[in-house]
């Protein structure tokens, strides 16, 4: 459904209106346990954009295939584009922050989706 309403944005000319179709694609495919799809999708190295969810979806997907270094590389530069965009610090959201500023934070938060994910898979097979 959402690919269908990615090709129809792009063939219509709104090619914001399918970017953000495309970064909807991939946060659900991340929820779906499935990062490698996830870091597929152009959205993702679209750099026309100043765009905090690019780096932490490519973050969130690679720690969730066991490539903690890449996924390092990708928080650090979603740190950068949230002092950029002056979001490093939101008041009374704590624990976003710390999930901001704390990469072992992130990976164990990180670790936590991937473990649900795959829970919910086992569900669903049985």
């Amino acid at each position: 459904m959402l690919e269908d309403a990615i090709e129809r944005a792009e063939k219509a000319g709104n090619l914001h209106e399918a970017y953000e179709f495309e970064m909807l694609y991939v946060e659900m495919l991340i929820y779906m346990g499935n990062p490698e799809g996830a870091l597929k999708p152009k959205c993702l190295n679209d750099q026309k954009i100043t765009d905090a969810r690019r780096p932490i979806f490519k973050a969130i997907s690679y720690i969730m295939l066991g490539k903690d270094d890449e996924g390092k590389k990708y928080w650090e530069e979603f740190k950068e584009i949230r002092e950029i965009l002056h979001f490093s610090n939101i008041s009374g959201e704590d624990e976003l922050n710390n999930l901001a500023n704390d990469f072992d934070e992130f990976k164990r938060v990180v670790e936590l989706l991937k473990q649900d994910t795959k829970n919910t898979k086992n569900v669903k097979a049985a």
